[in-house]
């Protein structure tokens, strides 16, 4: 599943992670929902990050459902990006379904430049968020605002946890 809610599995996916030399980090958003973000070096300092949870929707009296999602975040010249990877009303079964994206996703940023990243996400994606393309003044302001304040976040989360690498 993409959210390990079971410590054990959290650590272990950080474990197996770490052997790629991503890290972690996460924090809970005002819905709750346990936002996860993996990063390297790289990714870090061209503040490329991916992340990854599962929303639970309903309440008691209702089935509940699952939305999980997973996304590529990023700033380039200035510019905010976020790239839908994948959505889904049920969770993952496995965490090793996670890990193989996230160890793909980290490949691919690896491997290219900025600019060839921007194309290769934008056709991978199903639902790229490009908010300098949205022709509307004031939702096009509140998208680059939205994913700001969420990078922002991140660093944030990361100078909290340490995890910055060396």
């Amino acid at each position: 599943m993409f959210l390990l809610k079971v410590s054990s599995k959290s650590e272990l996916l950080d474990n197996i992670l770490a052997l790629y030399k991503i890290r972690n980090v996460h924090f809970i958003d005002n819905d709750d929902v346990d936002r996860n973000y993996a990063f390297n070096d790289k990714m870090l300092s061209n503040e490329i990050f991916i992340e990854y949870y599962t929303r639970d929707n309903g309440d008691d009296n209702e089935i509940t459902e699952h939305k999980t999602e997973l996304s590529v975040l990023m700033k380039h010249k200035n510019r905010y990006y976020q790239f839908l990877m994948f959505t889904n009303t049920i969770e993952v079964g496995t965490p090793v379904m996670l890990l193989q994206t996230i160890i793909f996703l980290v490949n691919l940023i690896e491997a290219n430049h900025s600019d060839k990243l921007v194309q290769y996400l934008t056709q991978l994606s199903i639902a790229p968020l490009i908010p300098h393309e949205i022709a509307d003044c004031e939702y096009r302001d509140l998208a680059n605002e939205l994913l700001r304040l969420e990078i922002e976040a991140i660093h944030t989360s990361i100078q909290q946890s340490g995890a910055a690498l060396n």
